[in-house]
């Protein structure tokens, strides 16, 4: 993919991992600094990530209407087609129509947004609903990070990512060399953790194979602002924030 922006992926290490909260926190910042980031989801599933955020009302496309997005798409026109949430724009999926987006269609609409410069943070399904398109968008993203909470559960999971992620690399053969030798760099884990927790990063980068490049605190007050339909904003969410900060600025160095 011929690029001159960024793709950053995040995945959860299992359901509620909070993978969307934290993709949403680190476009906010990317946005903050970059002034040219959009938020793409890519779980295709579900309710969308725009119920999440609150702008399920916002008028603007979803994937549904990117159906005819083909080839060399623009992404300035894209960008100004999409719903925003806090000044970044937003293609979500839609909760009321569920039929899967064409592979073809999503790597154009990702190359299109990056060509035309955007740092592009995809909410990544779990490796099971990895088609072609999403391991391709993996394999050539600058930086995957692995949402996880510090439960056993969730550090299975991680775990779990981990290697679905080797698998990409490996199946791609030797033209991956170079990104699989670097995995400690462009491959780390958000690390969310409870009151008291005595989880080391160590550990969970031992477990994981991957480095633990930001560990924060859950906060408690986020659950209600969703359903209120406030999504992670600073208020709610002010660890959530500050994670999402600090890993735009390891990104951005």
């Amino acid at each position: 993919m011929n690029k001159n922006g960024r793709l950053i992926a995040v995945i959860g290490s299992r359901g509620g991992a909070g993978a969307s909260c934290l993709a949403a926190s680190m476009a906010q910042a990317f946005h903050r600094q970059t002034q040219s980031c959009v938020l793409v989801d890519l779980c295709d599933i579900g309710a969308g990530i725009e119920v999440l955020l609150g702008i399920e009302g916002e008028p603007g496309a979803r994937w549904p209407e990117m159906a005819a997005a083909r080839g060399d798409v623009d992404g300035s026109e894209l960008v100004l087609a999409l719903p925003q949430w806090q000044g970044v724009p937003v293609l979500s999926v839609s909760r009321h129509q569920q039929t899967p987006v064409p592979e073809e269609v999503v790597l154009d609409v990702c190359a299109g947004l990056i060509r035309n410069g955007a740092v592009v943070v995809a909410d990544i399904p779990a490796p099971a609903s990895w088609n072609p398109a999403i391991r391709a968008l993996l394999a050539d993203a600058d930086q995957v990070m692995i949402a996880t909470p510090d439960s056993t559960v969730g550090l299975a999971g991680a775990m779990a990512v981990a290697l679905a992620l080797d698998g990409i690399g490996e199946a791609l053969g030797s033209s991956t060399t170079r990104r699989r030798r670097a995995a400690q760099t462009d491959q780390a884990v958000a690390l969310r953790t409870r009151s008291g927790s005595r989880v080391s990063e160590t550990d969970v980068a031992k477990l994981v194979g991957r480095p633990v490049m930001v560990r924060f605190r859950e906060d408690r007050n986020l659950p209600s602002a969703i359903e209120l339909g406030a999504g992670p904003s600073t208020k709610s969410a002010k660890h959530l924030t500050r994670a999402g900060q600090s890993i735009v600025n390891e990104v951005i160095g």
